[in-house]
C-alpha cells in the first residue's frame, strides 16, 4: 500500500450500498483491553505509527458474520495494517465468541470490551457492525457502518 488513510477519504460504495464517510477527524480514544486470543493486554496507543482498523461486533449479528470472512482476508494481506476487532462478552452467550474466531479463523486481536466503555468512547450510540479507519498519526479518519466486502475495489482505493 502506498499511502493508508489519506486525509481525504472519498465517498465510496460497496456492493452491500453501505456508506464509507470521511469524518472530521479526531483523536482516537486510547484503550486497553484483554485480546481473547492470545490472553494479553492490548493498548490502541501501542500501534501509534501505523494504520489501524477497529472493527466493533458480535457474534450473533448477521452482518457481522458476513463480513468476517473479508475482514480474515483484509488483516493477512496487508502486514502494515493493524487491524482490532473489539466485542463485549455478553453480547456473545456461551462459546459463541470461541467458535466465532474459529470460524472465521481470526487471528488478529479480538480485544473484550466488558463494560462497554471502549464502545461508548468511540460512539454512544454504535450500530454493529461499525469499523473505524486510524491513521498512523493516531486520528480517526473513517467510519464504515453495516458489513461491507474489504476485499472490494471501492474498498481497496479508499485503503490506498
Amino acid at each position: 500500500m502506498k499511502k493508508i488513510f489519506a486525509p481525504e477519504l472519498p465517498k465510496a460504495k460497496a456492493k452491500n450500498q453501505t456508506d464509507v464517510t470521511k469524518n472530521d477527524t479526531f483523536p482516537a480514544p486510547d484503550f486497553e483491553a484483554k485480546d481473547f486470543i492470545s490472553g494479553k493486554q492490548v493498548r490502541l496507543s501501542d500501534f501509534r505509527g501505523k494504520p489501524v482498523i477497529i472493527n466493533f461486533w458480535f457474534a450473533g449479528c448477521p452482518p457481522c458474520r458476513w463480513e468476517a470472512p473479508s475482514f480474515r482476508k483484509l488483516a493477512e494481506s496487508n502486514p502494515d495494517l493493524v487491524v482490532l476487532s473489539v466485542t463485549d462478552p455478553e453480547n456473545n452467550p456461551g462459546d459463541s465468541l470461541a467458535s466465532f474466531v474459529k470460524e472465521f479463523q481470526w487471528k488478529f486481536p479480538v480485544l473484550l470490551d466488558s463494560e462497554g466503555k471502549i464502545t461508548a468512547s468511540f460512539d454512544e450510540e454504535m450500530a454493529f457492525t461499525t469499523t473505524f479507519l486510524i491513521n498512523s498519526g493516531g486520528e480517526v479518519v473513517g467510519k464504515v457502518v453495516n458489513y461491507i466486502d474489504w476485499e472490494s475495489y471501492e474498498m481497496k482505493d479508499v485503503l490506498e
